[in-house]
């Protein structure tokens, strides 16, 4: 044995105990705003309702389109992570039942409106990020070198509580 352990070759993370904590799959549709759906709807969905241990429902799922606007530079031509997670940072995130995605039942492709009201800014600050990092890391480095990918685990345990900034007083809900 060379002590290097097999990853399994997928793991489905929705069939688990985290399973809870993800939002329903949905569609963006015909509009470029994938990375506010993968770091905002999903990641940051995921992610804010784990650490407050409550279960995800489509009213505490966060909209990607309240980033996507902020972060297009007024065009439809996607983004970047960084800025999505810049903005989570910085200005936050809102959940759907404080700005729904869809009305009567059409998904807003709206990619242009700020939606300024401020009781939608106030509400976002609720919901930030405090910090985030990236790694790049190469995924045969990971599949081979089990040591680096126990301590990328660790690294993410230690992390799972800390990245998330909550107002307090929403922990008490």
């Amino acid at each position: 044995s060379s002590g290097v352990a097999t990853l399994p070759e997928s793991v489905d993370n929705s069939s688990n105990e985290n399973g809870k904590y993800f939002p329903e799959i949905d569609n963006q549709g015909d509009v470029g705003s994938c990375t506010a759906w993968a770091n905002g709807y999903y990641q940051f969905t995921y992610t804010m309702n784990k650490s407050l241990n409550r279960v995800t429902t489509p009213e505490n799922t966060f909209n990607p389109m309240w980033i996507y606007t902020k972060i297009n530079y007024g065009i439809d031509k996607g983004s970047v992570f960084s800025n999505a997670y810049d903005f989570l940072s910085h200005q936050g995130a809102l959940q759907m039942q404080t700005m729904p995605l869809y009305k009567n039942g059409i998904a807003d492709k709206d990619y242009l409106t700020w939606h300024a009201s401020k009781e939608y800014w106030e509400k976002a600050s609720d919901y930030r990020l405090k910090s985030f990092n990236t790694l790049a890391l190469d995924t045969e480095l990971i599949k081979t070198a089990h040591g680096y990918a126990k301590d990328y685990r660790r690294l993410l345990e230690e992390a799972k509580s800390k990245d998330c900034m909550v107002n307090d007083d929403l922990r008490e809900r």
